[in-house]
């Protein structure tokens, strides 16, 4: 959903604060690998936001973490989405659903 000066149109921007979980291959970094298994166990293959991690680590600390398992490609980073014009998108949505076999 844009604001009402939207052009109808967005862009990735610059600025990427959704993170999933892409790989639990081992990164040979304590630390990376450490937040490996706490996103595995906390948020499974689900998208996660920066936010969550700092429970456990400092935001300094969890922002230099996953970048090191972004470049590793362990993390996918998803970028915000900006408008055409430049500004913010208002609202994103995204939906997860489960699928069962019964």
């Amino acid at each position: 959903m844009t604001t009402g000066d939207g052009l109808g149109f967005v862009h990735e921007g610059k600025v990427k604060n959704i993170f999933a979980l892409a790989s639990r291959k081992k990164t040979k970094d304590k630390e990376a690998d450490e937040m490996l298994n706490y996103i595995w166990n906390n948020f499974n293959m689900l998208p996660f936001a920066l936010r969550w991690l700092l429970e456990k680590w400092e935001e300094k600390d969890a922002k230099r973490i996953l970048e090191i398992l972004v470049k590793k490609k362990a993390v996918h980073a998803y970028p915000v989405l900006v408008e055409g014009n430049g500004q913010r998108v208002a609202k994103q949505n995204t939906h997860s659903f489960q699928m069962r076999m019964e």
